[in-house]
């Protein structure tokens, strides 16, 4: 239903998707690839991020993660994509490669870390058939890498 895939692959396809760089050299969040590749970051904030990550009465769920997806017009339905968490990031340093739905992969998630999904942590989520890259970033923020367009979409 889901696979793992060691970071040193991720790293090296989204070096070489995006950058045309056979041997990069960050690491996967957020900041390590928009400074390893100089990028000018223009972040979003998040909608009601500020009392998910302050108050305890708040959770961010799955309808929250959907409308940041449409408002970014980032294509996840249907799309083979590859996620990066936090929790993975410090402990097994591998990606999740999904299939077709994001939801039940999040609801297996939450049951095979025996942890809330959504936590005020950096997640990447790599569209792979449209090649695009989502960020989230612990403080709030959100940006788009797509291929065609190297560089970081707003929405003003």
């Amino acid at each position: 239903m889901y696979s793992k895939i060691p970071f040193q692959q991720v790293i090296k396809q989204i070096g070489e998707e995006f950058f045309n760089d056979e041997n990069p050299k960050f690491i996967l969040t957020p900041d390590s690839i928009c400074y390893y590749y100089n990028l000018n970051c223009k972040w979003i904030d998040i909608v009601n991020w500020e009392a998910f990550n302050f108050n305890s009465d708040f959770d961010f769920e799955n309808k929250d993660l959907e409308n940041l997806f449409q408002s970014l017009n980032f294509s996840y339905e249907n799309s083979n994509l590859i996620i990066i968490t936090n929790e993975e990031w410090k402990d097994k340093k591998e990606a999740f490669k999904t299939g077709i739905n994001l939801f039940e992969f999040i609801e297996w998630y939450e049951n095979y870390r025996n942890v809330n999904f959504y936590q005020p942590h950096d997640y990447i989520f790599y569209s792979l058939n449209n090649s695009e890259i989502l960020f989230i970033h612990h403080e709030g923020k959100a940006a788009i890498l797509t291929k065609s367009k190297l560089n970081f979409l707003s929405i003003t």
